[in-house]
């Protein structure tokens, strides 16, 4: 597992480099994108579109 975490970090830090962002900007866009699927079903629901 530790050595999962170790390649699964050392991609994020190259993507990081490639991109000029910081790790924790990456994650944060991660969330944000994973957040934003819910979000827009319940609007959609909310509107009345079953």
């Amino acid at each position: 597992m530790r050595e999962l975490f170790k390649s699964v970090k050392e991609v994020m830090l190259e993507a990081c480099e490639e991109n000029g962002s910081t790790p924790l900007q990456e994650v944060i866009g991660c969330i944000s994108m994973t957040a934003l699927i819910p979000t827009l079903w319940l609007s959609l629901y909310m509107l009345g579109a079953r």
